[in-house]
């Protein structure tokens, strides 16, 4: 999406912004509202179903695993049969799932609204396109941060809830708050430590 928004950028079709002194360089503010209008008006709500499924699907079955060998190490039972067919478990990765599409959607839909405003506020204050194309690949970079972000925070999420569900499902009601011991954890969290 941020690579057909800068390659509408660069396609000439109409004077628009000045891009220097001499004059006007080909670029159409209107094919680039186009391209925005076709993704706001595009449903991506398969494509972010996809994604959420199959970040959940391999969360869940990395967390399956886990959590049974470690239930199998401290008490000697097999539980993995039993974890995998509960219905409690399957509501929470299907809550999990539905906030992940729900956060994918946002991304993109943050994305366009920033970079639609960027344009009118180039083209009220008669912007250079080399600036308003700064401007657009910086919102795109800041963008593919934020989704980075967002996957690794989501995957501790979506690790924790999940083994949080599994212990409870087996009747486990104590936790002892554990750090995963590296140069990343908070002052706060190494203080509960144990």
């Amino acid at each position: 999406m941020t690579d057909d928004v800068e390659r509408a950028m660069q396609q000439p079709q109409g004077s628009f912004f000045m891009d220097d002194a001499k004059g006007f360089q080909a670029i159409s503010a209107k094919a680039l509202m186009k391209v925005l209008e076709k993704y706001e008006k595009s449903d991506r709500t398969s494509q972010a179903e996809n994604i959420a499924n199959g970040f959940v699907g391999r969360g869940d079955a990395q967390n399956h695993a886990e959590v049974s060998t470690n239930l199998k190490n401290q008490t000697g039972i097999d539980l993995s049969a039993y974890l995998r067919n509960s219905p409690n478990i399957a509501e929470r990765v299907n809550a999990l799932t539905a906030g992940n599409i729900q956060l994918i959607k946002s991304i993109r839909s943050q994305y366009l609204d920033k970079v639609q405003n960027t344009v009118m506020q180039a083209m009220v204050r008669g912007s250079l396109n080399k600036d308003l194309a700064a401007q657009v690949k910086d919102l795109g970079k800041t963008t593919e941060k934020r989704a980075m972000f967002i996957a690794r925070d989501q995957s501790s999420k979506l690790n924790a809830a999940l083994t949080q569900a599994r212990h409870e499902e087996v009747g486990i009601k104590k936790y002892m708050w554990s750090t995963s011991g590296d140069e990343r954890v908070r002052e706060s969290h190494a203080e509960k430590d144990g």
